[in-house]
């Protein structure tokens, strides 16, 4: 721990949501696949699946990861996020090093840690990866990751790789997160295009959105995140270039 900051694994941080939403009442449906979006009255109001059942409410959250531009497509909803495979490797443990996390932007992005086992876990970003939900890992990225690591890191060469694999981000054009009501669709709410972010952002940005739900009021830091800021926006030529200078402030301009 560093003051507030902390170093999770993602497994057991969603796995303890998901043992406190049990305990608040909340049904899951594991194993199910959505197949379709239920519309009434020009509204959302639940979603089908594949088995034939009609799960109805008030509200539908799309919080589907790099699945939820598919997901919106259901209710006939065009989005400008999309899926962008990114690769991680980890290495063999070794004794405690280093305790912040790492992340650089140039020549190209990427990021190391070292976990509370003691292994490292990193990656560095291809810079012409194409948009799509692909998650087989390359032979490219192994050489990749370590010259661009041992260039800012040289210590770390003497660290060998157990194992890589790949997932996707969920990303948008200016890589802000799409978190509130669909304007072309009521009742249809978004909460994803994390942009990789998500572990950090989700927990403040969901108590924003389920208290802006409930009619407590919409919080400022939301006014970034309008589901609707992208409508008539080409996606793929929005996700071209450095994927740095895609976060751009309010105004539009690349920090």
């Amino acid at each position: 721990m560093i003051g507030e900051a902390a170093l999770v694994h993602h497994d057991a941080a969603v796995y303890g949501c998901y043992l406190a939403a049990r305990e608040q009442g909340v049904r899951f449906v594991l194993g199910e696949r959505v197949v379709a979006g239920d519309v009434t009255g020009g509204r959302a109001t639940g979603v089908i699946t594949a088995s034939g059942e009609t799960i109805a409410g008030d509200a539908i959250v799309n919080a589907a990861g790099g699945s939820s531009a598919d997901v919106a497509r259901l209710f006939g909803v065009e989005v400008a996020n999309a899926p962008l495979r990114r690769e991680v490797l980890v290495t063999e443990p070794s004794k405690p090093f280093m305790r912040p996390v790492v992340t650089f932007y140039r020549p190209q992005e990427g990021w190391f840690n070292q976990t509370l086992r003691g292994e490292l876990v990193a990656g560095v970003v291809d810079v012409d990866e194409p948009l799509g939900m692909t998650e087989d890992s390359t032979p490219d990225f192994l050489p990749r990751t370590a010259r661009v690591l041992l260039s800012k890191a040289p210590r770390l060469a003497e660290l060998r790789v157990v194992r890589q694999w790949a997932g996707v981000y969920d990303t948008t054009p200016d890589r802000r997160p799409l978190i509130g009501e669909y304007p072309s669709l009521p009742g249809l709410f978004s909460l994803n295009g994390w942009s990789g972010r998500g572990i950090l952002l989700a927990p403040l940005a969901s108590a924003l959105l389920a208290a802006d739900m409930a009619g407590e009021g919409r919080d400022g830091l939301l006014e970034l995140c309008d589901p609707g800021r992208f409508e008539g926006l080409d996606a793929h030529h929005a996700h071209a270039g450095d994927y740095y200078s895609g976060y751009l402030h309010p105004q539009g301009k690349a920090p």
